[in-house]
């Protein structure tokens, strides 16, 4: 049973998004999402600036933590990690993205990227 998580509510979060690049090395690519998070029916969701809202997944309830200073989660009062599968472009979506592979046919805009873009550690 995923831990509660009625403390969150209203809180500012940070849903950082984490693909592993090198297992071997750690080597791994981190995007952030931040918003306010609302509990819906007992689900943790994130609720953007822009009004966008992500549903975290349970297997990250887990990983939820006071916002240790890292730059990457911004003013956010607690975080998350989410692992994402390898074959998820991190990188789409983030500034200048519109290059010869983006297949958004435009829909959104670079000031509507949350995260900025992603970090290599």
């Amino acid at each position: 049973m995923p831990p509660p998580l009625d403390y969150l509510e209203g809180k500012k979060l940070c849903v950082v998004f984490v693909k592993v690049l090198e297992p071997s090395t750690g080597r791994v690519q981190c995007r952030a999402l931040r918003g306010r998070a609302a509990i819906n029916q007992g689900h943790l969701d994130v609720m953007t600036a822009k009004g966008a809202i992500f549903t975290v997944p349970s297997s990250a309830y887990g990983t939820v933590a006071p916002n240790d200073g890292t730059k990457l989660l911004g003013d956010a009062d607690y975080f998350c990690l989410v692992k994402v599968d390898p074959n998820i472009d991190l990188e789409h979506g983030g500034p200048g993205h519109h290059g010869p592979n983006c297949h958004c046919g435009g829909h959104h805009h670079e000031e509507d990227d949350e995260g900025g873009f992603p970090v290599i550690y």
